[in-house]
């Protein structure tokens, strides 16, 4: 069977890479097991004692003790018995394959009266004369069939199983086998010395026979053997001399060598002889480097299970103890988790049928749930309100009731494995972050499989619940302020607690992209989809305008701000909720207490003033839409878009509407707010806390504005009436245009030829009143629009220069000063032709604004004079090409 889906190490080292490996190559081989005789099975013949033996001796070299016991154990037990249904000579050639009994004498498994006949019929085969064992029944080479039964004759030796005759037997072989070792030396170190010297290596590779060493797997074998046996030092000539030319091996294999075992074996004995020896850890790690890339890629899909079994093997004789101690740790832990769920599960079971055999007595008596939020991982919380009448009774006999109404619960619905992963994040954050939250109760099974209780919640209330009620018309002034400040307060403190905790210094650069400018740009490229808004496409090309002020385009300000990445960059991150809105903050009726509802969106290293950004979005914005009877909100009727007066075609990109918020309890709510964050900021060293604040509101809103579309993929329906707000072109309009306010005021505070100080608040509940821009300036600037094209100064929001097309050449900046708004053209005075002397030269206080070649300047305070300003810039757009 192919691995289910292709490896994927995400350890943060090597050694951790390849735990990781080993652990999937181990449960991947637990898999493979045939689940009744509980072995390894191959196509055909030999190959499932062959995987077996090969994948025992893996789990025994690994060796981790109970873990891996349930697997050795039933297939030694085959081993040792071989229940085989098969013919006398067939079923000998299984009985008498050397590799059974190494791995049992290896496992400590072998068990002289079941084995010994079967060993001594081996053994018989052993040729006194040549010192090598012949005939065997199985296609192995007799060299090999040698190797195995001199390793396994070498293991029962040292636990006093050996026979004196066995022992003489052993040593002649291994004569032999040293023999040979030295010719295999010979004859690759003249194999290798042809192929530098240019000759040798055509023509098929002569035929092994008896006595010889087929390959640099069995070289290898032979080098560990006679190195176990003490005939070949490990720090002698010769034995160096094997050891070069088994790398030379390793080092010269083709690139599609990587499924043969003889490469495998060569690297494990290697390094079961010199661990440590540098240049052979070397060549060992690039060979397992590119091994594991072949599980990363795919291509160890269809491989043969002992490969599989043997890089196991090789990974833990090249970590060692580090790689062993890795999977004890893991499976460790993996079988804590199994048993814990198990005991969980069972105790469930049992609450469920104690549950199903009472709920057979009671009736509920429903009032209608009452919806508290919705959730972004697609949940939603109600507060339930019941009675109940049973049959059952207490210890006096007297039935028991509860009214209708008298009872509650918290619930929260959702797809199940939404739920469950909820419970298991609760359960696995660290305790003083676990009381900020609704406790997340074990999910129920069955049909109410889709229900959390977070019962803790029961006698509390959502902050826009709190925030509504400030704004009844019997709630005094006074009592409203103080009430204000005290949410506000009690909504600190649980944001402080999340925000404190944890909080490390920002190593990574670009989280100022990371967080704000790339989410931003998503929002706009959902927004500029086709089928999404099509209202909202001219904003997106031109500049908008919101209660009679002129925006620049939103990518323009997002380029602008990226220029001021560094003041923007959080100086240290922590915990972050990351959908804090005034539904998911729950406070007790004293505002004694808070909770967080939602755990799905938290995040360990993040900037803290998205919360902030997002709660105040919510509260001054979201709760004040449309939607609803509530106190405090607009109507569709104040919030107009149109057609600008005698024009044809699209609507243009204007709008206006009321000041948000519209409520005098979150206005001061707001106000409260920002001064227990502008503390919390300042005990962080956080000088840039504010400018961030804005651009943090300024996504939430697009963000909002983006989250509208019910699909991208097929034009929208406008004025849904359900729960949500979806696919309503104003709303979006709305929420794009005050995000384009806040990135206005921010670029203004950060612009060094302003320094424009931020408002008091992100929405102070009245509009800005905007500068009065002179009629002459924008009917130029609808004049130069043709045959030209328009463009801002960087960080210059009061600066537009205009370019001829084509050529690209700089003929006309436009400096919008609000009381002598001022062109400058290209050439210099005398280069026009002005009967009425309106080209002026430059003054001191224009060597700022205006850039090289731009030499005259000219007044656009006097719309009369138009005609005239629009001569001297046809005059200045030829003089640009005749310049260039």
């Amino acid at each position: 069977m192919p691995f289910t889906s292709p490896f994927i190490a995400n350890g943060a080292n090597e050694t951790q890479r390849n735990t990781e490996l080993a652990l999937y190559l181990l449960r991947w081989i637990e898999q493979q097991r045939d689940p009744h005789e509980r072995i390894w099975p191959g196509e055909r013949g030999l190959q499932t004692l062959q995987s077996t033996c090969q994948i025992l001796e893996a789990l025994h070299e690994l060796n981790l003790r109970g873990l891996t016991q349930h697997l050795v154990d039933p297939a030694a037990n085959w081993l040792l018995a071989l229940p085989l249904d098969l013919p006398v000579d067939d079923l000998r050639r299984y009985r008498l394959f050397p590799s059974r009994f190494k791995v049992l004498a290896q496992l400590g498994k072998f068990d002289p009266a079941q084995l010994n006949p079967d060993l001594g019929a081996l053994s018989q085969l052993f040729d006194h004369t040549s010192g090598w064992l012949h005939d065997a029944p199985f296609d192995l080479h007799p060299t090999l069939v040698t190797m195995v039964w001199i390793d396994t004759l070498g293991l029962l030796d040292l636990t006093g199983l050996l026979a004196p005759e066995q022992k003489a037997d052993r040593d002649l072989a291994l004569q032999a086998l040293d023999a040979a070792f030295d010719n295999w030396i010979a004859h690759a170190a003249s194999q290798a010395s042809a192929a530098q010297s240019g000759f040798g290596g055509e023509g098929e590779p002569p035929a092994v026979r008896a006595g010889q060493l087929a390959n640099a797997g069995d070289a290898s074998y032979a080098y560990a053997l006679l190195c176990r046996s003490g005939l070949l030092r490990a720090d002698s000539p010769r034995a160096d001399q094997g050891r070069q030319l088994l790398l030379a091996e390793l080092r010269g294999r083709a690139p599609g060598a990587m499924r043969r075992t003889d490469l495998l074996y060569c690297a494990l004995h290697l390094l079961a002889r010199q661990p440590q020896q540098p240049e052979t850890r070397e060549v060992v790690q690039g060979f397992v480097a590119e091994i594991t890339q072949r599980y990363e890629s795919g291509d160890a899909q269809h491989e043969p299970l002992p490969v599989h079994a043997l890089r196991l093997r090789l990974l833990l004789a090249f970590h060692g103890e580090a790689l062993r101690s890795g999977l004890l740790e893991k499976l460790w832990q993996d079988n804590l988790t199994s048993a814990l769920a198990e005991q969980r599960q069972a105790q469930q079971q049992m609450e469920i049928e104690f549950v199903d055999l009472i709920r057979q007595s009671i009736r509920v008596q429903l009032s209608p749930p009452q919806r508290i939020t919705g959730t972004r991982a697609r949940g939603e919380v109600y507060r339930v309100r019941f009675g109940l009448t049973t049959e059952s009774t207490d210890e006096h006999g007297a039935p028991l009731s509860t009214p209708r109404d008298t009872l509650r619960l918290i619930v929260k619905k959702g797809p199940p494995e939404v739920l469950a992963d909820a419970v298991q994040r609760y359960r696995g954050l660290p305790e003083p972050l676990q009381h900020l939250f609704a406790r997340h109760a074990d999910l129920a099974v069955g049909p109410a499989s889709g229900y959390l209780i977070m019962q803790d919640l029961a006698e509390m209330q959502p902050l826009s619940e709190l925030l509504g009620l400030l704004d009844r018309p019997v709630v005094l002034d006074e009592e409203r302020q103080a009430t204000a400040a005290a949410l506000a307060a009690a909504v600190f403190n649980i944001l402080q607690e999340l925000h404190s905790y944890d909080r490390r210094p920002r190593l990574v650069e670009h989280h100022f992209d990371i967080v704000y400018l790339a989410p931003m740009a998503s929002a706009l490229e959902k927004l500029a989809q086709p089928l999404a808004f099509p209202d909202l496409q001219g904003w997106l090309t031109a500049s908008p305008v919101a209660n009679s002020r002129r925006y620049e385009r939103l990518d323009w300000y997002l380029r602008t701000l990226r220029h001021e990445a560094a003041r923007l960059e959080p100086p240290s991150l922590g915990y972050l909720h990351g959908d804090c809105h005034s539904r998911n903050v729950m406070l007790s009726r004293d505002l004694s207490e808070a909770r967080f509802v939602d755990i799905e969106t938290l995040a360990s290293a993040h900037d803290y003033i998205v919360d902030y950004g997002l709660l105040i979005e919510d509260v001054a914005i979201y709760q004040s839409l449309p939607y609803g009877t509530e106190r405090g909100r607009v109507t569709w009727d104040e919030i107009v878009t149109g057609q600008s007066e005698g024009a044809d075609g699209p609507p243009d990109s204007w709008i206006t509407y009321p000041a948000f918020p519209r409520s005098e309890a979150v206005l001061a709510f707001q106000v409260q707010l920002l001064q227990h964050l502008k503390s919390f900021a300042e005990g962080l060293g956080d000088e840039n806390w504010q400018p961030r604040l804005w651009l943090a509101t300024a996504r939430g809103l697009l963000l909002l504005a983006s989250r509208q579309l019910s699909s991208h993929s097929v034009a929208p329906q406008r004025q849904s009436n359900g729960p949500r707000y979806v696919n309503d072109a104003r709303l979006v309009q709305l929420a794009f245009v005050e995000a384009l306010r806040l990135l206005r005021e921010l670029c203004d505070h950060l612009d060094p030829s302003q320094s424009a100080p931020l408002p008091p608040a992100p929405f102070p509940g009245q509009q800005a009143i905007p500068s009065e821009i002179p009629a002459s300036v924008a009917a130029l600037a609808a004049a130069l629009g043709e045959g030209s094209d328009r463009r801002a100064v960087t960080g210059q929001p009061r600066l537009t220069d205009y370019i001829t097309r084509p050529g690209e050449k700089l003929f006309a900046r436009v400096h919008t000063v609000d009381s002598a708004p001022v062109i400058y053209l290209a050439g210099r005075p005398e280069d026009f032709v002005d009967p009425q002397h309106l080209a002026q030269p430059l003054d001191a206080g224009d060597v700022t604004v205006a850039p090289p070649g731009l030499s005259t300047r000219a007044n656009l305070d006097a719309a009369e004079a138009l005609p005239h300003i629009m001569e001297l810039v046809r005059q200045a757009r030829e003089l640009a090409g005749r310049l260039g």
